[in-house]
């Protein structure tokens, strides 16, 4: 994950081998609610839009899901 002034940007690749994974549902949220989601492009990656506070992303591909917070 990271963060481009106010939006957010997920980088989604498969553990295993590092590619990038197209088609991931990712959903991002600010604590308490789910402000943007939307599935990754061919890069594996998907953008939010602005987002205040703390992020936190979760990630499913083919029954497999995968967490990250801004810290």
């Amino acid at each position: 994950m990271q963060r481009t002034g106010r939006k957010v940007r997920a980088y989604v690749t498969l553990r295993s081998s590092g590619k990038p994974v197209a088609g991931a549902l990712v959903r991002i949220a600010d604590g308490r609610t789910i402000k943007a989601e939307g599935r990754t492009d061919p890069r594996g990656v998907f953008e939010g839009p602005n987002l205040s506070g703390k992020a936190s992303t979760v990630v499913e591909f083919e029954g497999g899901f995968a967490f990250d917070q801004e810290r």
